[in-house]
């Protein structure tokens, strides 16, 4: 092989390794510097289903801009929701007449039943005269009693099987209500997490379609800080888990944060590094986050023995 040909061979690997996270050893402590902070959470908040855009807005009113804190499942705005509005008050009118129904059910039980046992007790007492004094009822009138009853036990059936099918109507009404109020909800904009809006992609009055994102909200209370570790100086059980010591250089000085390691990668990438990362909890300054994603920083991690 050319002198040449070894000396390109050499710079494409050197071009290919992972970010040159340097390891320093003193006192069981290893030195990863070049570490660099990024999020841990963040997502573009989409629509949930086709609509125009009306609001973009708190509760109290406070437009939804960047740099604005939110909570999770915090109101940030609506789509026009008065179909399903309608929709869902029409569903719950249903739902109450379904159980005005299955209430007219239950009396018309209790009435087939009272009146199976008035016809029940004249076929008795018919029976009985006669037992006293036979023939004093005539046979037709006592069959004609007798059908009264067999009547009455059949209407009674029949009420209860109303019964029963008004309790499902109920339960149907009571799910066609719930499909109408979710329906709503995918109206309303929502923040799936506590962060900051850091990018508004829509404004009022635009039409947006199912999945469109509308903002973008980030998690800067945690950040996580991420360096590599060369396998030839530790192997991934002497780091994993280990406490360690964060700390990011200012133009005025430093701030440290105490946390552990909470990840190892498995894999080994080119130039014998493996990634690992702990998670910190950030500071506020005068209303804003103290550390921000993409900043440098080093890690010091106790490797002594536990």
């Amino acid at each position: 092989m050319s002198e040449a040909l070894a000396l390109s061979l050499a710079l494409i690997v050197t071009a290919a390794a992972p970010p040159a996270s340097r390891v320093a050893t003193t006192d069981n402590v290893a030195t990863v510097s070049q570490c660099v902070v990024s999020l841990i959470d963040e997502v573009e908040v989409p629509a949930r289903v086709a609509g125009v855009l009306m609001t973009l807005q708190l509760e109290d009113g406070t437009e939804v801009r960047e740099g604005l804190r939110v909570t999770k499942k915090q109101l940030l705005g609506r789509l026009d929701d008065a179909d399903a509005l309608a929709r869902q008050k029409a569903a719950g009118l249903e739902h109450q007449v379904s159980q005005a129904e299955a209430k007219k059910s239950e009396s018309s039980i209790a009435s087939a039943d009272a009146t199976v046992a008035v016809a029940g007790a004249e076929v008795q007492e018919s029976e009985a005269v006669n037992r006293r004094a036979k023939g004093a009822v005539p046979p037709t009138q006592l069959r004609r009693q007798q059908l009264t009853e067999q009547r009455a036990r059949m209407e009674a059936d029949v009420a209860r099987r109303d019964a029963e099918t008004a309790t499902l109507t109920v339960a149907l009404r009571e799910a066609q209500l719930e499909v109408a109020s979710l329906n709503t909800d995918r109206h309303r904009i929502e923040s799936p997490l506590d962060g900051t809006v850091v990018q508004r992609y829509r404004h009022p009055g635009e039409w947006v379609n199912p999945g469109d994102p509308i903002v973008r909200i980030v998690y800067l209370d945690r950040l996580r800080v991420e360096g590599f570790v060369d396998i030839a100086a530790y192997r991934p059980e002497e780091v994993a888990g280990r406490p360690v010591r964060v700390e990011v250089q200012f133009k005025n000085g430093s701030e440290s944060f105490e946390s552990t390691i909470s990840y190892v990668s498995p894999l080994v990438e080119l130039g014998g590094k493996y990634r690992v990362w702990a998670e910190v909890k950030n500071r506020d300054v005068d209303g804003y986050p103290l550390v921000r994603p993409g900043m440098s920083a080093s890690m010091f991690i106790s490797v002594g023995a536990q």
